[in-house]
């Protein structure tokens, strides 16, 4: 991104924050690199000044990392009508099971390589006047999960301990059948 684009960018946060109503709970994504997207080899960071303003103008707010989920927004088709979130038949589920276990390695070794980058991260929101009211992760719900999804997990939990211990934690309770 270009020093242009990431100023244009920074001042539509920073004035679209601005007149967010903070009697509104917002859950925040998409606030920069790792955690909040997938690498898929990429190494941007985090906008921790963004998540810092969007703290420091509400009370209410969450961040959502979407660094496990690889979506093919290309061929991606909105359900039709209405449908109750989180049921699937047998054989929905199988595909979806199917789909997720082929992907398990690239959110392991992304969650190798930046899990340190998304440890700092959360320690510095929780560390500030305004903590988030709420994090989340969207992740693969279909076991055996992941190494990542256990890492999210550890963090959102407590983040006190330094990344190794938080990483072997992760570890100890991911794929035991690996």
């Amino acid at each position: 991104m270009g020093t242009q684009q990431a100023t244009c960018r920074a001042t539509c946060a920073a004035e679209a924050i601005a007149k967010v109503d903070p009697s509104i709970e917002i859950l925040w994504e998409n606030c920069g690199g790792f955690p909040f997207w997938e690498p898929r080899g990429h190494s941007a960071s985090p906008d921790t000044a963004l998540c810092d303003r969007a703290l420091a103008n509400n009370r209410l707010v969450g961040f959502a990392w979407k660094a496990q989920v690889r979506m093919d927004w290309a061929n991606y088709v909105s359900p039709a009508g209405p449908f109750l979130l989180g049921c699937a038949g047998d054989r929905v589920r199988e595909r979806d099971r199917v789909v997720t276990e082929a992907r398990l390695m690239s959110y392991d070794e992304d969650w190798i390589k930046h899990g340190p980058t998304a440890w700092e991260l959360i320690r510095h929101l929780r560390a500030g006047d305004k903590a988030p009211n709420e994090f989340n992760a969207v992740v693969e719900q279909t076991p055996p999960y992941a190494f990542a999804t256990q890492c999210q997990a550890e963090l959102f939990w407590s983040s006190k301990d330094d990344w190794e211990t938080i990483a072997r934690r992760a570890r100890a309770r991911a794929r035991p059948e690996r």
